[in-house]
């Protein structure tokens, strides 16, 4: 593939190129580096709005780091994130490199943008592309001039679903739950939650010493007063509302006697719903009742 110029436009640079796209793109908009995550140049950052545009999005399960916790004396099971992308559209290898050793007849590639990427794909990360499950079998990375502008990477499928690859996403889990935080990160509104934590009781004395409070801003759905013939005057006042909370990351779990500040105003959860997308909770539905 080369890159093409404008007879009209000495500024573009001719010739072959390692990039498996064809564009018109002046020499200067890669001869500057740019950095937004991972540092790419300008034409990594011309191929990443690309794939953007016309992209697929397929998700990726990085696994976190397995630790020893001294207080149990366990060592975790590795837990994995799910990060979605934007790649290039699965390609199938042609006949002539099938050789059904390093490259099977089920094989598929895809591209995937260095440009402000969070992890590093690996031979063996898992890949969910339509509820499928795929694993990274080779990673070739496509330099521009000295940075990483694009990933090969060649997938094989596992011969199992989303479901039955992992205990603990299901299918609709890896589905749902990267858009429910979306959604609620570009539609909520903000709310602290103070948790209090460490409360001790002394057999000596017979006291509690209060916690430490920490507080814990989150993104939640605007305020959704509940309809009249739910309201009871006892599990639900007059004046409650309820919202959602998004469950994926969060450091704490929302149990009732929480104090909420929203808008300078104080709260206290009353009732917490666990709301699932599959085995895994995607919302808590959370009835919120004024303080005083």
């Amino acid at each position: 593939m080369t890159l093409l110029s404008s007879p009209q436009n000495t500024d573009y640079w001719i010739g072959p190129s390692p990039w498996p796209f064809e564009i018109d793109v002046p020499y200067s908009a890669f001869a500057v580096p740019v950095t937004d995550g991972v540092p790419c140049s300008g034409l990594g950052s011309r191929i990443f709005s690309a794939i953007n545009r016309m992209g697929k999005n397929v998700i990726f399960l990085v696994e976190s780091e397995s630790y020893y916790e001294p207080s149990t004396g366990d060592v975790p099971t590795k837990s994995a994130d799910m990060i979605t992308r934007k790649v290039t559209p699965p390609e199938p290898y042609n006949v002539r490199l099938i050789d059904g050793d390093v490259v099977q007849i089920e094989d598929t590639r895809i591209y995937l943008p260095a440009c402000g990427l969070t992890f590093t794909p690996e031979a063996g990360m898992r890949v969910i592309i339509d509820g499928l499950m795929w694993k990274v079998v080779s990673r070739q990375p496509i330099y521009s001039f000295t940075t990483i502008g694009l990933y090969e990477l060649q997938l094989r499928r596992t011969g199992k679903t989303a479901r039955t690859a992992s205990s603990e996403y299901t299918t609709l889990d890896l589905r749902l739950l990267p858009k429910v935080q979306v959604i609620v990160q570009r539609l909520g509104i903000d709310a602290t939650f103070t948790v209090v934590s460490g409360d001790a009781y002394d057999p000596t004395t017979g006291d509690k010493s209060a916690g430490t409070p920490t507080d814990y801003t989150k993104k939640v759905t605007p305020f959704e007063m509940y309809d009249e013939r739910y309201i009871d005057g006892d599990v639900v006042k007059a004046g409650d509302v309820k919202v959602l909370l998004p469950a994926k990351s969060l450091e704490f779990d929302p149990t009732t006697g929480i104090d909420v500040t929203v808008a300078l105003s104080e709260y206290k959860v009353i009732r917490q719903v666990p709301i699932y997308t599959g085995e895994q909770i995607g919302l808590y539905e959370l009835q919120l009742r004024r303080n005083g």
